[in-house]
């Protein structure tokens, strides 16, 4: 994957070989002297980034999904950590 492809990806939305051929990159000009062998390299490089949006996106919610996880067992051995300390405590003064 290449910035021209992303460009691309980020224009044109995920590559379909239906809708999508070497003339629709031919529209884009990354350089000057872009040849028509550039163009079939980056939409071969297009093809490969297929589908790169959603991949990303549920990075993103599965990172949030497990900082969400992470604080409740982080609450939740607090509750318990506090619990037992209260009955520990309890059990020690009935003792005495």
């Amino acid at each position: 994957m290449n910035v021209r492809s992303v460009v691309l990806l980020a224009e044109l939305g995920d590559y379909e070989d239906d809708v999508h051929s070497a003339g629709d990159i031919s529209e884009f000009r990354f350089v000057e002297d872009q040849t028509e062998e550039m163009e079939r390299e980056i939409l071969e490089k297009f093809k490969h980034c297929r589908y790169i949006v959603l991949y990303g996106a549920l990075s993103v919610c599965l990172s949030v999904c497990w900082r969400f996880v992470t604080f409740y067992i982080n609450a939740l051995e607090m509750l318990l950590l506090t619990y037992l300390m209260s009955v520990g405590v309890r059990q020690f003064t009935e003792v005495y």
